[in-house]
């Protein structure tokens, strides 16, 4: 029986992710989006409503232009971008070493780019911005020329007139979001890293 989000919320699960064609292990309390609303091919989407937490696998095509080095700050920026953040900053960048993701071929370079984004939800006004803590990490095939995108949002302050904020915490009247340190955030985005794996290659044409 599988566990109960809401009541062992914290439990492991292993989910598939692209029909078992890779797998990650995850808190029970992220549940599958695509449960409730359709989600594009190229991505799996996990969430907990409760906290406003998203994990997202993509699968792109490689960008041969730009570096191992740069990869996951690129990406991070682009993803900046396209959430229309009017502020960012990175506070932390590095090469992931083989042994963190012991799923993973060695020979795939990986790394991390962590900061923060300020942005707005759904269709709010710039004053109604909230700061996302986001953990970013690229995983690099250039011999199947794909980028895959594992990304951890996490909010750090929720206006209280955004459409984001929870019931619970408006009537709590909480705007700082009370899940844990960077480091501690890290931590837990680097266990599910470690679990990441590829069972069928054939995932990438």
């Amino acid at each position: 029986m599988a566990p109960d989000p809401v009541t062992e919320p914290h439990v492991l699960v292993k989910r598939e992710l692209y029909g078992g064609m890779m797998e990650c292990i995850l808190p029970a309390r992220f549940m599958d989006i695509s449960d409730f609303r359709p989600v594009p091919d190229h991505q799996e989407v996990f969430g907990d409503g409760d906290r406003d937490e998203n994990f997202i696998v993509e699968i792109l095509e490689y960008k041969a232009d730009v570096s191992d080095e740069d990869s996951a700050r690129f990406f991070f920026t682009d993803l900046a971008e396209a959430n229309e953040a009017s502020d960012t900053k990175v506070t932390l960048q590095e090469t992931i070493p083989a042994a963190e993701m012991p799923g993973l071929d060695g020979a795939f370079f990986k790394s991390l780019c962590v900061g923060e984004q300020v942005a707005t939800k759904h269709r709010d006004s710039q004053e109604k911005s909230n700061v996302i803590m986001i953990l970013l990490a690229n995983i690099r095939l250039p011999k199947y020329t794909t980028d895959i995108l594992v990304t951890f949002n996490s909010p750090v302050y929720v206006n209280p007139s955004s459409s984001s904020i929870t019931p619970h915490a408006r009537e709590a009247g909480k705007t700082a979001v009370e899940i844990g340190t960077q480091e501690e955030r890290i931590a837990n985005f680097k266990q599910a890293l470690k679990t990441l794996k590829i069972n069928d290659f054939g995932l990438f044409g």
